[in-house]
């Protein structure tokens, strides 16, 4: 199980760099970290992870998880209005490369899941925020103020460190799933289903 895989990892944590996982089959799923305590399942809600323990409030992490919370309204009302602050021409043109990468693997137009691709094109136009956050919302992590202003926004981009990829994985309630990666470097999308 992803439980036991865990436990079993967190016995050679040591091993590795700092890091977060989440694993898990259907609705069932799993974090650790080897910054500290032990294998935890993820409960119903919405939940975020940054370089830290879940659901820490850092400014990137209430920001992503109230973006997620407003993204995942929208596509339940299968609303187009994203967020007020939501640069439209961005999103569809993320948007239009997702259907255009399905329709390159072989989807006909009738069979691409609309629904499924705003919320991805949604999702990963959030995970690009770069904003940053103010200095009276920054977590104290050590690294001073110059640095945690820099790692503040979702998505980071710091002289010689910053954020690679993004990626969006759904899971519908018929088993299905989606796993879209963009790298904002290579600017690449990948959709399967």
């Amino acid at each position: 199980s992803s439980e036991e895989y865990l436990v079993e990892l967190s016995g050679r944590a040591d091993q590795f760099n700092p890091f977060n996982i989440i694993c898990g089959v259907g609705d069932e799923l799993f974090w650790y970290s080897n910054m500290g305590g032990t294998p935890l399942r993820i409960g119903a809600g919405i939940h975020g992870v940054s370089n830290s323990l879940p659901d820490i409030p850092w400014p990137k992490v209430a920001r992503g998880k109230a973006g997620l919370e407003r993204a995942l309204k929208d596509a339940a009302q299968e609303n187009e209005s994203f967020t007020a602050d939501v640069d439209e021409k961005e999103k569809s043109a993320i948007r239009l490369e997702l259907e255009g990468v399905a329709k390159k693997r072989g989807a006909c137009s009738d069979e691409l899941d609309h629904a499924a691709i705003d919320l991805t094109a949604s999702l990963l136009y959030l995970l690009k925020d770069r904003t940053i956050a103010p200095d009276c919302d920054l977590p104290d992590t050590g690294v001073g103020i110059e640095w945690e202003r820099l790692l503040s926004p979702v998505f980071i981009d710091a002289p010689g460190y910053g954020t690679r990829s993004s990626t969006v994985v759904l899971l519908d309630n018929k088993g299905h799933y989606s796993f879209t990666e963009s790298g904002d470097a290579l600017n690449f999308y990948r959709f399967n289903r």
